[in-house]
C-alpha cells in the first residue's frame, strides 16, 4: 500500500475507493465496510457505458479537396530507366577497371 493513499483526506478517500473498488485502511481507522455515496433525491445518476466500435480500415476520410496527381508518360520513366542503368554500368566498369571493345570518351 502506498503512504500517499493513507493520507488522503476521506472525500478522496471515498472517490479513490469508489473508482477503483478498493478499500485502502489507514493504521488509526478500523477497517469497515465500504460505503457507497448516497444520491441526492432530486438527482438521479446511473452510469451508462458506451463503447463505440471504430474501424479504421472501414472507410477512410476523404480529402475535401480532391487533388489529381498526373502520373509522368510513359517515355520519360522509359528514358529515366536507360539513364539510370547507363550511369550505374558505367560505375561498375570504372569501379573494377574493365577492358571494353570500345573506347569511353571519358
Amino acid at each position: 500500500m502506498d503512504k500517499k493513499q493513507t493520507e488522503l483526506n476521506p472525500k478522496l478517500k471515498e472517490i479513490y475507493e469508489r473508482v477503483m473498488s478498493t478499500k485502502i485502511s489507514s493504521p488509526a481507522q478500523k477497517p469497515s465496510a465500504p460505503t457507497q455515496p448516497q444520491p441526492a433525491s432530486n438527482e438521479v445518476h446511473t452510469p451508462q457505458l458506451t463503447s463505440i466500435a471504430v474501424n479504421p480500415f472501414s472507410s477512410p476520410i476523404k480529402s475535401p479537396i480532391k487533388r489529381q496527381v498526373k502520373n509522368p508518360p510513359q517515355f520519360v520513366l522509359i528514358i529515366t530507366g536507360v539513364i539510370f542503368f547507363l550511369a550505374y554500368a558505367f560505375f561498375w566498369v570504372r569501379f573494377f577497371n574493365l577492358k571494353l571493345p570500345f573506347n569511353l570518351p571519358f
